[in-house]
């Protein structure tokens, strides 16, 4: 899956606009010829049908559909993103990094799992170690100026 999203990225018109749409000034992306509003309207659906198929196996492997099930990954979402060296403010992630941030958590996952942390206590680790991240990121984006 991996490779196929990198590929997708990084070798079709539509990922490289999208990436040149979010990593560079919008102005940038204007110059270039790249209708920005579009491009943000696919993004939106690319973001949508993958949140939807994310909603069918995830109410396949539970058998059953509630609208708040997903909740519980928001925040192992974002910080896999984190991790994997995207900025939370905006800027260009790599595929690589973030499968390798994803095996990471997921093998810090099992381990709390295995030692019975209770679903709170992990979900507290999750968002200190969010914090510590997004702090650490902007004291040497600030430390560069």
């Amino acid at each position: 899956m991996c490779i196929v999203v990198a590929i997708l990225l990084t070798r079709t018109t539509l990922g490289i606009n999208l990436m040149l749409i979010g990593t560079n000034p919008p102005r940038a992306a204007v110059f270039a010829g790249i209708r920005k509003e579009r491009m943000i309207l696919y993004s939106y659906m690319l973001t949508g049908v993958l949140a939807s198929i994310a909603g069918i196996i995830l109410s396949g492997r539970t058998n059953a559909a509630k609208s708040d099930y997903g909740a519980s990954y928001l925040l192992q979402a974002v910080l896999i993103a984190v991790l994997g060296g995207t900025n939370p403010a905006g800027g260009k992630g790599r595929v690589l990094g973030i499968a390798i941030a994803l095996v990471a958590l997921m093998l810090l996952s099992s381990g709390f799992q295995m030692m019975r942390f209770s679903n709170h206590l992990i979900d507290f680790i999750w968002g200190g170690a969010f914090l510590i991240l997004v702090i650490a990121i902007n004291a040497s984006r600030n430390q560069g100026r």
